[in-house]
């Protein structure tokens, strides 16, 4: 059972299994079921990806799939796109709302 409309849960679950068998699966510590776990995902999401990019002497990216503005102090989205900017990345802003035709 998932949290989501639609047929999220046997793709996600093909993803994990996928990733697991490549032991690249990066899970944390803490067992928080709250936003403090999403925000230390958040940062070692950005953790990975800088130490991934500096490897492949690539340029890392930090995307955000949002409304585009924050909706307050506890946006984690927004936090994300504060910590990526931090740490110099470019970030780039893919909008959910569809244009007016």
């Amino acid at each position: 059972m998932t949290d989501r409309a639609g047929d999220w849960g046997p793709v996600f679950d093909g993803v994990i299994a996928d990733v697991r068998s490549k032991n690249e699966l990066v899970t944390l510590s803490g067992g928080q079921a709250d936003d403090t776990a999403y925000a230390a995902a958040n940062v070692r999401i950005l953790d990975e990806a800088v130490w991934l990019g500096a490897a492949q002497h690539a340029e890392v990216l930090a995307m955000l799939v949002w409304e585009g503005a924050s909706r307050g102090d506890d946006d984690l989205t927004a936090a994300f796109g504060r910590e990526a900017g931090r740490r110099g990345l470019r970030v780039i802003e893919i909008s959910t709302i569809a244009p007016m035709p």
